[in-house]
């Protein structure tokens, strides 16, 4: 038994709030609103769990200044830069945020593995290399000026390694996607 989805365009939203309840639009469903200002840094509000009620601050964007001590090319470009990377980073889906991540990390062989003396096992499987693609170009960044031009956290860039060690390819967010029940909407 197979089970398909409902699709709605936006006809059909319209076709169904002809009538006089309340009219239907998923786009202004409260977590929908919050999922999408949690993408783009803006302050959004808690719903559900222990924290619900509580408003999460907007996320400040990056200054520009230079407070890593490396000497790579990207660490050391001008203030404007780093805000225009924010800002397009910002502006896409939180699946293609992860996806463009995806591309700034590059997994590497480690040049030296040091072996634990007690038990014999490797320590480092990988080394990693972070750079920020502009224009088709690669351009090498330490983690911190990542973390900091993106304003991410490192528990979100150390998901994105495991997924791509994993050998994942797309990072597209399966939650509330199910295919079997017989009343699904999804929502493009």
């Amino acid at each position: 038994m197979s089970f398909d989805t409902v699709r709605f365009s936006r006809a059909d939203i319209n076709n169904i709030n002809l009538g006089k309840r309340r009219p239907l639009n998923p786009l202004n469903w409260a977590d929908r609103k919050n999922k999408n200002n949690k993408d783009k840094g803006l302050a959004y509000k808690v719903l559900k769990g222990r924290r619900a009620g509580l408003t999460i601050p907007a996320i400040i964007q990056p200054t520009g200044e230079k407070f890593c001590p490396c000497k790579k090319a990207g660490c050391c470009q001008d203030p404007k830069f780093y805000t225009d990377l924010y800002k397009s980073f910002r502006e896409i889906n939180a699946d293609q945020q992860n996806q463009l991540l995806a591309e700034c990390l590059e997994i590497q062989e480690p040049k030296s593995r040091r072996i634990d003396p007690k038990n014999a096992i490797k320590i480092k499987k990988h080394s990693y290399s972070y750079s920020v693609k502009v224009r088709g170009r690669r351009i090498p960044v330490c983690r911190m000026r990542l973390l900091d031009t993106f304003k991410v956290t490192n528990n979100r860039i150390r998901t994105i390694i495991s997924k791509l060690e994993s050998g994942k390819v797309t990072f597209e967010d399966g939650r509330g996607k199910t295919t079997g029940w017989k009343n699904t909407i999804c929502i493009p």
